[in-house]
């Protein structure tokens, strides 16, 4: 074994923490390997397929032969430049700042690939790195991208090139190709090769594990033609470029200095304006290509300055406010200003009524309480008698009960549960499905369809293995559902959830009044949802970004309900049995992983995220055989074999949404 450079003993802690922008966990610097006389690579890796080739070498995906179910990439380059650009010396400069700059400048970043191994071979040079996603990049992702799906990819993207800038790193190739994806849901990208990168000491505002450049570097490598006409702004016009391809939803097949051919054509190549609010195109005529952006670099933000920009850090609250700002002031008094916030092509109907609600419904009984005043009633339609649905009053305050400021935000708890209900969320199985609401100045009546009158509370007492079963994946998946078009439910109760029969064969989410919504959550949007257009910044600031983990640990409570029999209200230490004779123990490992302390996880241990413990639930615990049990070991490693496709069993339907 062999290390380039001086030997380093120093603990690979890192000089400046790299956690804020997206950094994991610093660990031990890898040593690069030499092959000795008559080694092989292939003793080390073997080969499994050609994922591509490019001027500096080709990539293959390969296993570790001492770890044969871990797969991974190699990229193997030639120690010598053969298409003859570099001399052999320059060369093996260039590979030799390649491995220091993956190896010892940077600190891991999530959206960076992490690499694995060095080896040097006689000829070639081995570089070994986690496998992303085959044939996917960004070049697949441009076509479906949508403001949400944009803003988080994009948001990624910055957050590495930030990094990379503030330890002196310029990635200098930043293009679709070398932008992967660790899913096939576009959820977390990876920025990989680094052949061309150029790195300036001076540059570098952090440092890591007290890397001295001098130490590594003799002066005229990091002070060739190259390097010294080397500009962070490089990075910056790929960044504009990438934000172009995204709002278009194609690649510009173009030389940006030169935009003939777009402006030959451009409809085009023309920013998509009914995906994308004004803060996502102030940003593009910020950093974007010309014509949209700036012709000189000089004109360029830096990547600091970009990073503060409104579509990325509150790219999801709204100008609406602004635009119907006396609107939103009369909300709190007239609820009929609803209709004028909430209209929308795809919205389901919002109906002002002048006259009595009994001339539009006949009020025949009530189903369920709520936390308001007023429960769900059942009631009629008026003109045909027929069609029983269930009704919901959300009611103003009287303010001289509380202040104006609490009636404010109650009205803007009200608004904001109908932005979930009526534009963010499509119709779903387990989710009840709203028909219209009516608007006066008092209140809006929400008509949905009718559920029974048994809730989970009913449930809990006569919940068998097979039923709790079949309901908690029912709930589990409306869940998984919900995080997808990022909806946070936050205080999931069980007269949140009624069911359809009396034999409890299927149940529906009834109640979203705490829901909220999370940006930087959500993969789907329905019907174009632009988030700066309804999520106004007061209701963000009232209601926070939503917690997913939350969810999961309302459902582990409810799983614990199932298994008892009884519902504990109180979130301390649980008083009753974990389980009832009759519960297969696979049900006992999934109340292990998520559900309440001391049963599960601590309130300050991170839990299992939706998708992870939905693989447990469909993969392990669906057993049609009471003898066929699986252990928490064997449920953690299927979890670990698929942490690089959180949502393997979820269908993209990103692209479907448009």
């Amino acid at each position: 074994m062999w290390s380039p450079g001086p030997q380093d003993n120093s603990s690979s802690s890192e000089s400046e923490d790299a956690g804020e922008d997206g950094g994991q966990s610093a660990k031990s610097f890898l040593e690069v390997k030499v092959l000795k006389d008559g080694e092989r690579i292939d003793q080390y890796y073997k080969v499994l397929d050609l994922i591509g080739e490019g001027r500096s070498g080709k990539v293959h995906e390969v296993v570790d032969v001492n770890k044969p179910d871990e797969k991974l990439a190699i990229k193997i380059q030639p120690k010598f430049d053969e298409l003859g650009g570099n001399s052999p010396e320059r060369e093996l400069a260039r590979l030799y700042k390649e491995m220091l700059i993956c190896n010892r400048i940077l600190p891991p970043h999530e959206n960076v690939v992490q690499m694995k191994d060095f080896v040097v071979g006689k000829d070639k040079v081995y570089i070994v790195q986690e496998l992303c996603v085959k044939k996917i990049d960004l070049f697949s992702f441009f076509g479906g991208a949508h403001e949400t799906s944009a803003r988080r990819v994009f948001k990624q993207l910055v957050s590495a090139v930030h990094l990379f800038h503030q330890y002196g790193v310029v990635h200098n190739d930043l293009q679709p190709h070398n932008v992967l994806f660790a899913d096939t849901q576009f959820s977390t990208c990876r920025i990989i090769d680094f052949g061309l990168s150029i790195y300036k000491p001076a540059w570098a505002k952090k440092v890591h594990s007290n890397f001295k450049p001098y130490d590594w570097f003799k002066a005229e490598d990091l002070e060739g033609a190259t390097d010294m006409a080397a500009s962070s702004r490089y990075d910056i016009r790929a960044l504009g470029k990438f934000l172009h391809a995204m709002m278009a939803g194609k690649h510009i097949p173009i030389i940006y200095s030169d935009m003939s051919f777009t402006m030959h054509n451009p409809d085009h190549y023309k920013p998509r304006k009914q995906l994308f609010c004004t803060a996502a195109f102030d940003l593009l005529f910020t950093i974007g290509p010309p014509p949209f952006g700036p012709e000189l670099d000089d004109e360029l933000p830096t990547i600091e300055e970009i990073r503060k920009h409104p579509w990325l850090v509150q790219g999801h609250l709204s100008r609406q406010h602004k635009i119907f700002e006396e609107e939103f002031t009369q909300l709190p008094e007239d609820f009929t200003v609803l209709e004028v916030l909430l209209k929308d092509k795809s919205t389901r109907p919002l109906r002002v009524i002048r006259d009595d609600l009994s001339n539009h419904y006949i009020i025949t009984g009530e189903l369920h309480r709520t936390n308001s005043t007023i429960g769900v009633m059942e009631g009629v339609d008026a003109k045909t008698k027929s069609f029983k649905k269930a009704l919901r009053l959300l009611s103003k305050v009287d303010v001289t009960l509380m202040s104006a400021r609490e009636a404010r935000l109650e009205a803007l708890r009200i608004y904001n549960e109908l932005v979930i209900t009526l534009r963010i969320l499509p119709s779903y199985r387990n989710i009840v499905h709203i028909s219209e609401v009516l608007l006066t100045e008092d209140y809006a009546m929400v008509v949905r369809e009718l559920c029974g009158t048994q809730t989970l509370m009913e449930f809990f007492p006569v919940a068998k293995n097979h039923s709790a079963r079949n309901i908690f994946k029912q709930l589990a998946d409306a869940v998984q559902f919900l995080h997808r078009y990022g909806v946070v439910l936050v205080d999931l109760k069980p007269h949140h959830v009624a069911f359809m029969d009396a034999g409890f064969f299927s149940c529906k989410i009834i109640d979203m009044s705490s829901a909220v919504y999370n940006w930087e959550l959500a993969e789907c949007t329905h019907d174009f949802f632009q988030p700066g257009r309804f999520i106004t910044p007061e209701v963000t600031k009232m209601l926070g970004p939503g917690n997913p983990e939350d969810d999961v640990r309302a459902l582990g409570r409810i799983l614990h309900a199932m298994m008892s029999g009884a519902w504990e209200s109180n979130t301390g230490t649980r008083t009753l049995a974990p389980a009832r004779p009759g519960f297969h123990k696979d049900a006992l490992n999934l109340l292990s992983l998520i559900g309440p302390p001391p049963l599960g996880p601590e309130l300050l241990q991170k839990t299992l995220s939706i998708n992870e413990f939905i693989y447990v639930l469909k993969d392990e615990i669906d057993s049609t055989s009471d003898d066929d049990g699986v252990s928490k070991a064997r449920i953690m490693s299927g979890l670990r074999e698929q942490s690089i496709l959180r949502h393997n069993k979820v269908s993209r339907e990103t692209r479907a949404c448009e």
